[in-house]
């Protein structure tokens, strides 16, 4: 009886060992999943689009994330020409890296007309990659395609800035300020 009860005694140890051992792998993975929904949650998210304002187009920069993006870097296929004053050079924004993208800011740049554009690339299709990291120097990149072809032409509608009203205002005001002169 003792034999059959020491048996037992060994059989229920190991079955117990083999649960505690499934509990506790169960729980490494709960942990692991936490921690990477945490990183998730407070970590940059940067993203690359072409915006078009009626003819011309934007190269636009967002971290839309919660925390700051570092070295950040954008290469797009195929390559974009700027250019200004009749003179194509080296975008800032795309294949330059930047030091600092800080939480809920973007930047913008000036590329070109969508003329310019297709005369480097007639089919108006981009494919690209941002590459950054976070504070613990953490590696991301978010893959992308943007395609113009069906913004081309659109019909728009200009809308003004603070600045261009503000201008407009301070003009009214100086022919009022003129006219009660005379």
């Amino acid at each position: 009886m003792t034999e059959f009860l020491t048996f037992l005694l060994v059989v229920l140890t190991a079955v117990y060992a083999y649960l505690t051992y499934r509990i506790m792998s169960a729980n490494r993975a709960a942990v692991d999943t936490m921690r990477a929904q945490i990183v998730a949650s407070v970590r940059p998210y940067v993203y690359f689009d072409l915006v078009t304002t009626g003819p011309l187009i934007e190269g636009v920069l967002t971290n839309t994330g919660v925390s700051a993006a570092y070295d950040v870097t954008v290469s797009l296929r195929p390559a974009v020409q700027v250019h200004i004053r009749g003179a194509a050079q080296q975008s800032s924004l795309i294949g330059k890296p930047i030091t600092l993208l800080p939480p809920q800011k973007e930047m913008r740049e000036f590329l070109g007309s969508f003329a310019e554009l297709e005369s480097g690339n007639a089919s108006l299709r981009y494919t690209g990659e941002v590459s950054y990291c976070d504070s613990g120097r953490r590696m991301f990149s978010e893959a992308f395609t943007i395609d113009l072809s069906s913004r081309k032409g659109m019909p728009y509608i200009g809308r003004t800035t603070v600045e261009d009203e503000l201008k407009k205002l301070n003009d009214r005001i100086s022919d009022f300020l003129h006219s009660l002169r005379k």
